[in-house]
């Protein structure tokens, strides 16, 4: 039986400090710019999408007229967008109190934090 071929970019050691010093004096670290700048946007994204669902509940609320199960739905998606954002801010580096931080910029209503 053969032995196992090794991995190309490991994902640790110092090897792979190695491969990411040259690339970032290859390219200017432009890469690292790049992926924090994509980063900044696709948060800024998860909390416009938290924004339009807190939106649409309270649309949803305040007209009175909505079913149980527009309510259901509504609650669904608000309850999603709260939980992409907490994902999205640690995945950027922010994992010291997420719900916290989301609570104290984002007015999501009492009952949608009790599903999550």
């Amino acid at each position: 039986m053969p032995a196992p071929l090794p991995a190309p970019f490991p994902a640790t050691g110092s090897r792979s400090r190695r491969l990411a010093r040259r690339v970032a004096a290859a390219t200017g670290g432009s890469i690292e710019r790049q992926l924090r700048a994509e980063a900044a946007d696709a948060l800024g994204r998860a909390g416009e999408r938290l924004e339009d669902a807190i939106d649409a509940w309270h649309l949803l609320v305040d007209v009175g007229l909505a079913t149980e199960a527009q309510l259901e739905h509504a609650m669904r998606d608000l309850v999603h967008a709260v939980w992409a954002l907490v994902v999205q801010r640690e995945c950027a580096g922010f994992r010291v109190d997420n719900l916290g931080h989301i609570r104290r910029h984002y007015a999501i209503p009492e009952a949608v934090l009790r599903h999550l």
